[in-house]
């Protein structure tokens, strides 16, 4: 074999399966080469491009890989900032639907309260048991939601 035919005993081969190294060793030299570079792949994901990738755009104008790691920084910073509000107010607007509910739940009750002095107990109790069930169900169905989203998400 020559110097330069890519072999199936170095280190790029190891995580070839031994299916796909038993054909590549029946083929010719030069085929072997062509199907090992062609099945040749690196990844790389980043919020920045590969080290190699920055190299080449450092040597085409100084100091433009430094500008595209600020340029990365500053994305990165905008998103937390982007996702804190939507935090915020997130917490915000179920902080003011609780309060909403309890100002609705205490106004029926009171009036609930209001129509059984007033001798309408029959109407009095289906609006404060109506009252009294809806609050149950949406803290039951709120926390068997909750248990659910974080088994989902761990």
């Amino acid at each position: 074999m020559e110097e330069n035919t890519p072999s199936l005993n170095n280190e790029a081969s190891q995580d070839v399966p031994q299916e796909v190294s038993q054909v590549l060793e029946e083929l010719t030299p030069d085929e072997r080469s062509l199907i090992i570079q062609a099945i040749k792949q690196e990844t790389f994901r980043g919020p920045i491009p590969h080290p190699d990738i920055l190299k080449g755009y450092e040597a085409i104008k100084e100091g433009f890989a430094e500008r595209i790691v600020q340029m990365a920084e500053q994305e990165q910073e905008s998103r937390i900032k982007v996702n804190e509000t939507i935090v915020n107010g997130t917490l915000k607007a179920n902080s003011r639907g609780q309060w909403m509910g309890f100002a609705i739940a205490v106004l029926f009750l009171g009036a609930s309260v209001a129509l059984a002095l007033y001798g309408q107990s029959v109407v009095a109790g289906i609006l404060g048991g109506g009252t009294i069930v809806s609050l149950v169900a949406i803290f039951v169905t709120n926390r068997h939601g909750a248990s659910r989203t974080e088994d989902k998400h761990p």
